[in-house]
């Protein structure tokens, strides 16, 4: 059938059907958008599944654009049964296949025909063309008023790139199948576009936002507390022009204006956070792919430090900002450093004040802020996402940056959460013994004002307040879990009568929390509170020798034991994977034991071997014969390692099926993504976390799970999952799955 036969039966159908009913698996829009705004799912930033899902969005507002609620013609043809050309300029040939005008909402609707290999070429350059057509008549109209319908039998690789360069440029676009039988139009399917290839790089973490600090000083002479206002003022103006400049480039990041805690009280600062791609490259799994640009990035990164350092943009998008500012401030630029960096670097240095997102991860942050589950545990009275607390709160969540964001099954999160809370409360309780004056102002015993503990106090106030925003969740995340008779509260730093109820309700906390859970995960969260200075760097710095040493000796009593017992239980299953940080210590003891490293991966796995054949006394006796600081070394550097990979055989109430929790998201999508790794020869499975939550993991060369995978049949998908730290395995019928879940 030709093209233009094709056409005049398209258009013979709107005679008798409305466009929005002759496409007839529309449900999958609707299905796919649900499931990922229901008020159940936590929020989340997925850079392989952001097209996927902005397609979808897509679809549906080209969707509202051709459907007639009010009335029947509500859809005007413009070109279709007869092609007329809609250039302005009479010397230019514009003549689209279909042309369309919504009367109530006031949108175009732009459809081109593709009926073979030779003119699906053409297809976007033609659309965009019309497209600006139209915006020639209309200038200044949205990408939102323009709406594109690509109809073809076939999508080539070139084509679905082409139209997902559309999807990134926020282009409402939605690609039909028309179906034909007994050689009559019927009617359309529509087509999902997948040529993004996975990175399995999941969500955005800390290290990818990268950002400059401005220093923004006051040059008149006015006081200190008017000058910070009117600094604040400006600051928030400047914002402005920074996120205009986002929006207009296609940027992602985030703003944070902040006081630092300096004694000047001149200055101001703003830092601009960008998302870095070559961050994100860095640690994908398309590194490794060998084309022509992939070896041309490597090179980059290899040469310049690309993914560590990538501060050119932000200064190109704060020049309109600077160009504002210097009109009355000095604007000096302070220092160059990840999101990571500087959430510790803030403990010493400041305060924040106001934030502000762009980009997808500005869209993030607010969908988030819109969830009826995620509003539940935000007080109304901390304001919206622009107040540090809440902001940093929705960033953790919708980056799974917090303790017990996978579910309770890992004994290392019952270990830190113990430490955050130990060191908090004794935080609490440092701060409260120090005696201030009325103006907050450290005092000695004879009321007179000591300068040199200022910073100190600044300093405790700031790492309590910036602990606190990493809590937020892990706390909301158990209070949902076990439902804790304790209501979550806020607690306002300024107040230093606050500090003794801080401290009194993380422990209260505490308590009520290993009330519901094994004693094996009490006992780790307890090593965790009473040995958390050990632990922790700001406190370690704060704690005196002689407390030091007392830490040291108790870690070495409790501690140590429990740390040998658990590396040799992963030595014995070999289930230490050669590329962990947890190997770095088999090659460290290597000169304790009689073992030999001979270097190269199979000189690891032969390690590994060595290892488990040594008797368990000659290992016992040997970690127990080491020198005290060794072992406290051995603990501090490698514990934690050691506890992430074992289980809590924490329980759930109720066990919900495999099924049944696969049927919450968007099984396409996975298998789309399983047939991809597959195809790159990778070993994978489909991962369901102890939060439910499913993900598709590549399993560590000779690890237990690897091993387990490899007995898979070619047909079947092993899924995994941990119930009560058990390790529970099953291998699914791909097709079985495919066709279950499109049911």
């Amino acid at each position: 059938m030709k093209e233009k036969e094709l056409q005049e039966k398209i258009i013979n159908k709107f005679k008798t059907n409305t466009f929005f009913d002759l496409i007839k698996n529309k449900h999958i829009v609707e299905k796919t958008l649900e499931k990922f705004s229901d008020d159940e799912m936590l929020p989340y930033l997925s850079v392989d599944y952001l097209l996927r899902l902005n397609y979808f969005k897509g679809c549906k507002i080209v969707l509202e654009g051709i459907e007639n609620k009010e009335y029947n013609n509500e859809l005007t043809i413009l070109n279709g049964e007869s092609i007329r050309n809609i250039s302005l300029e009479d010397e230019q040939q514009l003549y689209p296949d279909l042309l369309l005008y919504n009367k109530s909402k006031g949108k175009y609707i732009i459809g081109e025909l593709k009926r073979s290999k030779e003119t699906e070429r053409q297809a976007i350059t033609e659309l965009l063309g019309y497209e600006l057509e139209i915006k020639n008549h209309l200038p200044l109209s949205a990408n939102s008023d323009i709406l594109m319908i690509l109809i073809s039998f076939d999508y080539s690789t070139l084509l679905q790139h082409s139209i997902e360069s559309l999807i990134l440029d926020s282009k409402p676009v939605m690609c039909l199948v028309p179906v034909i039988e007994d050689d009559e139009f019927q009617y359309f399917d529509i087509f999902v576009p997948d040529c993004w290839t996975n990175t399995n790089y999941p969500f955005l973490d800390e290290k990818a936002f990268q950002g400059t600090t401005y220093s923004i000083y006051n040059l008149s002479d006015q006081e200190e507390e008017k000058s910070i206002v009117d600094s604040l003022d400006m600051s928030l103006t400047a914002i402005e022009y920074v996120k205009g400049k986002c929006e207009k480039y296609k940027l992602h990041g985030f703003s944070l204006i902040w006081l630092p805690d300096d004694l000047e009280g001149k200055r101001i600062c703003i830092t601009i956070f960008l998302v870095n791609p070559y961050y994100i490259f860095y640690h994908s799994s398309n590194r490794t792919a060998g084309t022509p640009i992939t070896d041309n990035i490597n090179e980059n990164i290899e040469d310049y430090q690309l993914h560590a350092m990538n501060y050119d943009m932000v200064h190109f998008v704060f020049s309109e900002a600077d160009r504002y500012l210097r009109q009355d401030m000095d604007v000096m630029i302070d220092s160059n450093m990840d999101l990571h960096s500087f959430r510790k670097y803030m403990i010493y240095k400041g305060n924040a004040v106001k934030c502000d997102c762009w980009g997808e991860f500005g869209e993030s942050i607010r969908l988030a802020f819109l969830k009826e589950n995620i509003r539940k545990g935000i007080n109304p009275r901390w304001g919206d996402f622009h107040e540090p607390v809440v902001f940093f709160k929705l960033f953790d969540l919708i980056t799974e940056n917090y303790i017990f964001v996978s579910g309770f099954d890992n004994l290392y999160d019952y270990f830190i959460f113990g430490v955050k809370i130990g060191c908090l409360s004794n935080l609490c309780i440092y701060y409260s013994a120090i005696k201030t004056n009325d103006e907050g102002e450290s005092v000695d015993e004879n009321n007179i004002v000591t300068e040199t503990i200022i910073p100190l106090i600044s300093q405790l106030k700031n790492r309590i307040l910036w602990e606190i925003y990493k809590l937020e969740n892990s706390l909301q995340e158990i209070q949902m879990r076990y439902d804790l008779d304790l209501e979550m509260k806020r607690f306002d730093v300024s107040d230093k009568k606050c500090f003794d109820e801080l401290s009194q309700y993380m422990l209260d906390f505490m308590v009520k929390f290993k009330k519901h859970i094994n004693e094996k995960c009490q006992l780790i969260m307890d090593m965790g509170y009473q040995n958390g200075a050990f632990f922790d760097d700001f406190f370690w710095k704060m704690t005196g020798l002689e407390q030091q040493n007392f830490f040291k000796s108790n870690i070495i009593d409790t501690i140590y034991p429990v740390f040998c017992e658990g590396l040799r239980e992963l030595i014995d299953l070999q289930d230490i994977s050669i590329d962990s940080e947890l190997f770095q210590i088999l090659i460290e003891l290597s000169e304790i034991f009689p073992v030999s490293f001979t270097g190269g991966r199979e000189g690891a796995h032969q390690l590994c071997k060595e290892y488990a054949a040594i008797p368990a006394k000659q290992f016992n006796e040997t970690m127990d014969g080491l020198e005290k600081d060794l072992k406290a070394r051995l603990v501090k550097k490698y514990f934690k390692y050691v506890l992430m990979q074992s289980k809590s055989f924490e329980v759930r109430s109720e066990y919900i099926s495999t099924m049944d929790l696969l049927k919450k998201f968007d099984m396409d999508f996975l298998l789309k993504c399983v047939t991809q790794e597959r195809n790159k020869q990778n070993r994978i499975c489909i991962y369901i976390k102890d939060n439910d939550s499913p993900a598709i993991v590549q399993a560590v060369d000779g690890t237990v799970l690897a091993k387990k995978i490899d007995l898979a049949p070619k047909e079947k998908i092993a899924v995994y999952r941990e119930y009560g730290g058990i390790e529970l395995i099953e291998f699914i019928d791909l097709q079985e799955l495919s066709s279950y879940f499109s049911g």
